[in-house]
């Protein structure tokens, strides 16, 4: 039988959850003969190749590189597949018996490029072990009518929750290695910015584990907020190139701009006065506001002294912004 699914799942230093991750693959319901699993270890430097290799199944191969990324391992991972419907898998998180089936299905009976639903968090708790958390996952719909605005804003699953047809992976070519925190929401993004149709599942089809010291984007929270910054110029520029910057679009630029020059106010000059410019460059008509007080102090003042004198003020702003939203709601 020819392969249908592959799993792809990059791992650097998972030792603790590989096992657990490929068992949630090789207890699939349908066929093992339709499935090959890809591990590619990212240059772990733990015990996760050797727990690997004790696990005997024809269908699992591992495929070992220097440490370069969970994108790159993802793109050596998609370049050695075959199957026609590509899962994606974190070497910690768990698939259900019947996500490829259900997913499969799915995409075909709907003539989608993307099939995405709920998952489990499962909450690590202070002896080591996970507990069953709330299920999250929201139609994307509920993030915005245009999908790549709405992968580009709130909307996010983790690639337990996701399957692709090779199709549009293969429209969309590689994971971007430029954005190393914020990798899978890009991912989801570039498909739909290549019209990949979506389709939601409502059951719960996969486990992603919340760790209790956070994941890569709380961890590392100044290369969070770079990623985002350096992601809404690429966007920008691919919809300004191929004239897709709609009145909403722009919109949305200038507000995910001046979210960045706030959050980079007197931590980095450089990214501030970046995103403080593009959002002036939008931002039409000309509307004096808090981040051009920001700019205006931080030149007059230096940075350390802004930061000191306006963050009072931009704490009352913040609640009263918290305030307005929950009186709203």
């Amino acid at each position: 039988m020819a392969v249908q699914f592959s799993v792809i799942i990059p791992c650097f230093n998972a030792a603790r959850w590989i096992e657990a991750t490929i068992q949630s693959v090789l207890h699939q319901t349908t066929s093992q003969s339709e499935i090959e699993i890809i591990v590619v270890d990212d240059g772990s430097t733990d015990e996760s190749v050797s727990r690997i290799q004790t696990i005997q199944a024809v269908n699992l191969r591992l495929i070992q590189i220097p440490n370069h990324g969970a994108s790159y391992a993802r793109n050596v991972g998609t370049a050695a597949s075959s199957g026609q419907f590509i899962q994606y898998l974190d070497a910690d998180d768990l698939l259900f018996p019947n996500a490829l089936q259900v997913r499969r299905q799915a995409l075909i009976n709907h003539s989608a490029d993307v099939a995405y639903g709920r998952y489990e968090r499962l909450i690590e708790q202070e002896n080591g072990a996970f507990n069953a958390g709330p299920v999250a996952g929201q139609k994307m719909e509920e993030a915005g009518t245009d999908p790549e605005l709405a992968a580009f804003s709130s909307f996010w699953v983790p690639p337990a929750a996701l399957m692709y047809r090779r199709a549009i992976v293969e429209k969309i070519g590689s994971w971007n290695r430029t954005l190393p925190v914020i990798q899978d929401a890009r991912f989801l993004q570039d498909a739909a910015y290549f019209n990949a149709r979506f389709i939601y599942l409502p059951e719960v089809l996969g486990a992603y584990r919340v760790h209790r010291q956070g994941s890569l984007s709380k961890k590392n929270a100044d290369l969070f907020e770079r990623d985002i910054l350096k992601n809404i110029y690429q966007t920008e520029n691919r919809w300004r190139k191929n004239g897709l910057l709609t009145p909403a679009r722009v919109e949305y630029l200038a507000k995910t701009y001046q979210r960045s020059a706030e959050k980079f106010f007197g931590r980095d000059r450089m990214r501030f006065y970046h995103a403080f410019y593009a959002h002036r460059r939008l931002r039409q008509p000309w509307r004096f506001g808090f981040t051009d007080l920001c700019a205006a102090m931080q030149a007059c003042l230096g940075m350390t002294a802004a930061k000191t004198v306006l963050k009072p003020v931009w704490l009352c702003l913040k609640g009263f912004r918290s305030i307005s939203r929950h009186l709203k709601q």
